[in-house]
């Protein structure tokens, strides 16, 4: 069982607005990243303010305390599936990551964890199966998904992604301008 967690509850406070409703080419990154996520269980986690931005086939969780970083979103996330259930972790300021690149990661063969390579660094998005979610449960707050996705003790699985864009990562109005399209 795959699922999909859509974060969006971060403060945008470098953006000066909320992430989710910023339209790239007509379409708000919010419904860029559920379009990514069609076909499989999604969650999504953002401010309550917004949770009228959902479709009712997604699950809303909503975070109101984005100081508590990515790590508590996952978390809340998490809860909401099964906990044999592997969580393919979809940031929503990511407009390039598209449905291939999410089966991809989703369907990579087994391990624990599973992202792309872009250039040889670590991507988005990223896999956690249950017992990787199991160990998230302990993490501290913030945004320390990272240790998650390195840990020593889990098995992993990378591939290569040629498409540089799939990690533009929009967190400035200047991100915005300068993007590629």
């Amino acid at each position: 069982m795959i699922a999909c967690a859509i974060l969006a509850a971060g403060a945008s406070s470098r953006m000066g607005r909320d992430k989710a409703e910023l339209r790239v080419r007509g379409i708000s990154l919010l419904d860029r990243a559920i379009e990514a996520c069609a076909g499989y269980e999604t969650i999504v986690v953002l401010p309550s303010r917004l949770d009228h931005l959902v479709p009712p086939d997604c699950t809303t969780v909503c975070n109101d305390e984005p100081k508590r970083g990515m790590t508590h979103s996952a978390r809340l996330a998490s809860a909401e599936v099964s906990p044999r259930a592997s969580l393919v972790v979809v940031l929503v300021d990511m407009p390039y990551v598209d449905a291939e690149l999410v089966r991809w990661v989703a369907e990579a063969p087994d391990a624990e964890i599973a992202y792309p390579l872009v250039g040889g660094r670590a991507g988005h998005p990223v896999r956690f199966g249950p017992a990787a979610r199991q160990k998230l449960r302990s993490l501290p707050d913030g945004d320390t998904l990272r240790t998650l996705r390195d840990d020593p003790t889990l098995s992993r699985i990378t591939f290569a992604v040629r498409d540089a864009n799939t990690q533009i990562d929009l967190d400035t109005p200047a991100d915005v301008r300068n993007m590629r399209l």
